[in-house]
């Protein structure tokens, strides 16, 4: 509900809202960090959408082949532990 809020009415949140997050067991470092993620998707979003662009006939969301090359990143946690950024 908070990122709805955050999307739809961010001038209606107010310090209740922030306070239930907090009583259902978010720490503070986590409402600042869901705010973070869900303010940045909505300008993206809303960048997108004002440049016209689309991501119709796009493949989302994969990693490049698997390969030798460990500077090619994967969906992996075992590549990621044998090559830490």
């Amino acid at each position: 509900m908070h990122a709805r809020y955050l999307t739809e009415r961010p001038d209606s949140l107010r310090d209740e809202h922030i306070q239930t997050l907090r009583e259902v067991g978010w720490s503070d470092d986590e409402i600042v960090e869901i705010n973070q993620v869900v303010s940045y998707y909505n300008y993206a979003n809303r960048t997108m959408l004002q440049l016209g662009t689309s991501t119709h006939g796009d493949v989302l969301a994969l990693s490049p082949n698997a390969t030798d090359d460990p500077e090619i990143w994967r969906h992996k946690l075992v590549q990621a532990q044998e090559h830490p950024a």
